[in-house]
Formats: structure tokens, sequence, C-alpha cells
């Protein structure tokens, strides 16, 4: 079962999470396509997390991958999702909605992904991303609730808007950024990108990118999806489970290279 809120100005996917059979449906909402699956509603969740992000997040549906990840290692982690295509931290952090779901108190864990280029241009980082994630960080810490910073992934060939010519040093500039906003407002961050790195190292053969060499391909979106578990959860997990068209050995695979992969 997935259910739509809409969230006034702020598109979203509310997820009260419990994995069953895969269905074959699929539900789109203003730039959301997340593949629907059996689904029952969590009465006494472990952990509750609110995603606040855009398409790096709702891409293959991170997730409910999480949902899933967590399940198998024996977690229950019931979600919400505010991920409208192309959004930043700035409009993120001026919707009262959000600012309302923040301080609401209702979740354990808030993640929160800004727009893939805002955090390696230094001057939008200083001017937009840093002020805006601070605003979110102060509502969410008033009601006592973990923030957890979703490091995404450097251009697959580099980008011109934030100058930098490579993944690596996309990749390096996002880093650090994170690291910022985690350290000035008491987060943590979820390596995702690192992450990317180390597995397009060791494991080139699989390509983590989709065609446009921005967003992630599936086994992209389930190698993001291990880290977040892994952060939110706080738990090595040891069990990866087929999803989608990720097989049961790549899954395995995927989730052996989190696990080895450096976080910095």
């Amino acid at each position: 079962m997935s259910m739509l809120l809409n969230m006034g100005s702020s598109a979203s996917l509310l997820r009260r999470l419990v994995p069953l059979a895969l269905l074959a449906s699929v539900v789109g909402v203003a730039g959301f396509t997340a593949r629907a699956q059996g689904y029952i509603l969590a009465a006494d969740p472990d952990i509750t997390v609110l995603f606040i992000g855009n398409s790096h997040t709702h891409v293959n549906d991170v997730p409910g991958s999480v949902v899933e990840l967590a399940a198998a290692n024996g977690v229950i982690v019931d979600v919400e999702v505010i991920a409208p295509g192309g959004y930043t931290l700035r409009r993120h952090a001026a919707d009262a909605n959000v600012q309302a779901a923040l301080a609401s108190g209702d979740y354990d864990v808030v993640v929160i992904q800004e727009q893939s280029q805002k955090p390696a241009h230094h001057s939008d980082f200083i001017r937009e991303t840093a002020p805006a994630a601070d605003a979110m960080a102060r509502t969410a810490n008033a009601s006592d609730t973990r923030i957890v910073y979703y490091q995404t992934w450097g251009r697959r060939d580099g980008d011109l808007y934030t100058g930098h010519a490579t993944f690596g040093e996309m990749q390096s500039a996002l880093t650090n950024a994170y690291d910022t906003l985690a350290t000035d407002t008491g987060g943590t961050v979820a390596p995702v990108g690192e992450t990317w790195r180390y597995v397009r190292d060791v494991a080139p053969h699989i390509e983590l990118f989709d065609a446009d060499g921005n967003h992630a391909a599936a086994p992209g979106s389930y190698l993001a999806a291990i880290v977040l578990t892994e952060t939110i959860v706080e738990i090595d997990l040891v069990e990866a489970p087929a999803v989608g068209s990720i097989d049961d050995d790549l899954a395995g695979f995927l989730l052996n290279y989190a696990n080895f992969a450096p976080t910095s």
C-alpha cells in the first residue's frame, strides 16, 4: 500500500511501511515516481524517519529500499518522504509545511539531502545551503530529532557549473561540504558519495550512474540505501534482500563493498 500526502507547495510521498510481497503497479506524483509495493502500516515502528530531498532521494525509491533493508535486519522503519524533483534546501526551509514537519517531534531521524550541485559550488554553499541547513537543523534539534545528512555523489564527468572537471574533484567538494554541515549543526553524515567513489574504484563493472551521468541507476540507489540504512539504524547490516532489478548476488556484493568502504 502506498499513500500520497500533499503538503502545501511540496509534493510528497507518505510511506508508513512494512514490506510484504512486491506488487507490479507504479505510483507517480509531481516528478516522484516510486515503485508501489505490498505494504502494511507499521503499527509500532522501531524508528520513524522523515526524508527531505529531491530526485536523488526519490529516483528508484531509495526510502523504500531503506525500509526493506532495515526489515531484513530486524528493524521496522516508518518513513515519510518530501522529495519533489529539483528542490533545494532553501526551498524546503522556506516551506511552512516542511517547517511544521520538522517541529512536530513525530520523527526520530530526519534525512536531509541538498540539490546535487549546491554543496560543491562554494558561493552557493555559503549563501544558500549552509543557512538553510542550519535553520532546518535548529528546528529538528528543538524537537529532539536526530539529523542525518545524505551526502550525494559527484557527477560522472564533473560539472562545469561547480567548476570541477572530474567526478573525484566534485566528490571531494561534496564530502567537505557535508562534513561542514554535520559539524556545524550536530548532524551525522551518511557517506553515500564516498562509498560510490570506493565502488567505482574497486568494481568499475558495476554501473552506478544512470545514462544522464547525474542520477543513480538501480545499483547506485541500492548502494545509497545501504549506507543510509546503516547510518539511520546505527548497525552494520548483515542481510541485503533482492529489490526490483537488484538480485541477491548483486545485493550481497554491494553490501560487502559498502561495509569495506572508507567514509572520507
